[in-house]
């Protein structure tokens, strides 16, 4: 009997969570809702932005705002331009969720902290600040030598579908690394690297299925996922130290005033004085995940476009995707070598 009664109370705990985590708002009764089975296919086949938007496209196209169940949270998604104008510009009226108060205990604020997307106010107009000038003199030859050795990858593959969505992930890490951190994560040619490899770990604990459903389960101990974090955060850090100890206090002050420090060097600079820092090394660390976000998880859209009398182009191969859709998606490319 006291085995049943455990039993009936740890699942009247559960259900109840669930109905209080489920339970939606009276301010956003009358908003339409998108389906969360569409959106758990979605994580669960690892779905791009394209995939997901075929889902909410009729009614998000209809009605220019929804609400979604999330992570143990309603948000609301809007697509209405007037709207999300309003909401981007009046940061006072529309501060964005914070991590720390959303998700206390969870993965994501463990990994992602306090950073410059995570933060609002003065907060987040210091995180600004330090990062903003270093993408004002963007090293141009960065991206000239990225994209060579893009195509110089592309040139050895010969009569074969070439996956332009992986190749862009790849090349706009490398460039991220190289003009933000001084860092060549040489991804383009390592795919399977330290780094990326760690970063994908990472990510692929933070898209579990499960705890999107049961999302108070974050509050249980997730050893596994702590640790592949920690390693990462090591990796981080190494690239941090490295820096630090590749150049002197007063080079490093020269670069500030004359606008050639990159991004990395400007946040170590923030962090120069121990007892009264600019940005604390944490919050470095947190806004290095944040960028590699940027950098690795963000580049889903993208256009082909080749002239019909291109004298470069043999032949472009679109295969329809499968479900028919016209959004975005990855394009299989074939280029042929020329024989005359």
């Amino acid at each position: 009997m006291n085995v049943l009664t455990a039993i009936l109370l740890v699942v009247s705990f559960i259900t109840f969570k669930f109905y209080q985590s489920t339970k939606v708002p009276k301010g956003l009764k009358n908003v339409p809702t998108l389906s969360f089975l569409d959106f758990l296919i979605t994580i669960y086949i690892n779905a791009g932005p394209d995939k997901r938007w075929e889902y909410a496209r009729e009614t998000l196209e209809k009605e220019g705002i929804a609400k979604a169940w999330s992570n143990g949270n309603w948000v609301l998604v809007v697509t209405d331009l007037e709207l999300a104008k309003d909401i981007l510009t009046k940061t006072d009226l529309y501060p964005k969720a914070l991590l720390k108060e959303s998700f206390p205990k969870s993965l994501l604020t463990q990994y992602y902290g306090v950073n410059l997307v995570f933060s609002n106010g003065d907060e987040w107009k210091r995180h600004r600040r330090i990062a903003n000038p270093s993408f004002r003199n963007l090293p141009v030859h960065v991206f000239v030598e990225s994209a060579t050795k893009l195509l110089n990858i592309v040139e050895k593959i010969d009569n074969e579908p070439i996956e332009v969505n992986n190749l862009m992930h790849r090349l706009t890490l490398d460039v991220l690394g190289k003009a933000a951190f001084g860092f060549d994560f040489n991804n383009l040619e390592d795919p399977n690297n330290v780094y990326v490899t760690a970063y994908k770990e990472v990510m692929e604990e933070f898209r579990n299925p499960l705890y999107f459903v049961f999302s108070f389960l974050d509050n249980l101990p997730r050893s596994e996922a702590t640790k592949k974090i920690a390693k990462l955060n090591n990796l981080y850090d190494g690239i941090v130290e490295s820096k630090r100890k590749s150049m002197k206090m007063d080079e490093l002050e020269k670069k500030i005033n004359n606008n050639s420090a990159d991004l990395l060097e400007r946040m170590i600079y923030a962090c120069k004085d121990p007892e009264n820092p600019t940005l604390t090394n944490e919050e470095l660390r947190h806004d290095l995940a944040i960028f590699m976000l940027a950098g690795h998880d963000t580049i889903r859209k993208y256009e082909i476009s080749l002239p019909e009398d291109s004298i470069h182009k043999d032949k472009l191969q679109i295969e329809p995707d499968v479900s028919g859709t016209s959004g975005p998606h990855p394009v299989p490319l074939i280029f042929k070598r020329r024989t005359e």
